[in-house]
């Protein structure tokens, strides 16, 4: 049997005529690119709300940093005024005369001795540091 070209062939029925498939092709394009503006829209919107923020972020880190700087230089403040005062003490301490670094001194008395020998052991600064002594909070 020949074949016929004959418009119920399924053959030819998927292709469109050759007007109707530049018109076609022409609609795809334009949803493409419409499609791909609203992507590109979208993906600056959300790397300008990154940045955003990153600035905000940056600000409050900033604001932070400036917060600490003033604490340390309060506290280094507070440590020369402390080590001249005790500096200026150390000479005119009665207790610390009296006794030697493994007796404590005499007003001290029962827990408070075990403390105060551990305590002596480490320096005054580094007993800071562990929250221990007279600067502790």
């Amino acid at each position: 049997m020949p074949h016929s070209s004959d418009s119920s062939d399924s053959s030819f029925s998927r292709s469109p005529p050759p007007g109707k498939q530049d018109s076609s092709d022409d609609v795809r394009r334009v949803q493409r690119r419409e499609k791909n503006r609203i992507a590109a829209q979208k993906s600056r919107q959300r790397q300008t709300q990154k940045a955003d923020t990153l600035h905000l972020e940056s600000e409050d880190l900033e604001k932070q940093n400036a917060a600490l700087r003033k604490e340390i230089k309060q506290l280094t403040e507070e440590l020369k005024y402390f080590t001249s005062v005790l500096n200026s003490h150390e000479p005119l301490c009665s207790v610390l005369a009296a006794s030697t670094p493994s007796t404590p001194p005499l007003w001290v008395a029962g827990p408070m001795q075990k403390s105060i020998k551990q305590d002596a052991q480490v320096p005054w600064h580094r007993a800071r540091r562990a929250g221990k002594g007279y600067f502790s909070k």
